[in-house]
């Protein structure tokens, strides 16, 4: 089957995952208490932390990327 069954395996994959988070959500109560709405103050607690987090991962990711790139050049 080659790549159909790939594909067909990563849609039934995201239709169960969307199944499952749209019950979880609608019909859960306890998850809906912990749901924290995006305004909320508590939403940005720790966000100099997380960008920071997050902009030494993408620099990480960028840095591997670039390395790549000109040992590639260097070679041919």
């Amino acid at each position: 089957m080659k790549f159909l069954g790939i594909a067909i395996a990563s849609s039934l994959h995201f239709v169960v995952r969307a199944v499952v988070g749209t019950v979880m959500v609608r019909y859960n109560r306890q998850f809906k208490k912990s749901i924290i709405p995006i305004f909320s103050e508590d939403s940005f607690k720790g966000m100099k932390e997380t960008f920071k987090l997050g902009f030494y991962s993408v620099m990480l990711k960028v840095m591997g990327w670039w390395a790549f790139d000109v040992f590639t050049l260097l070679s041919t």
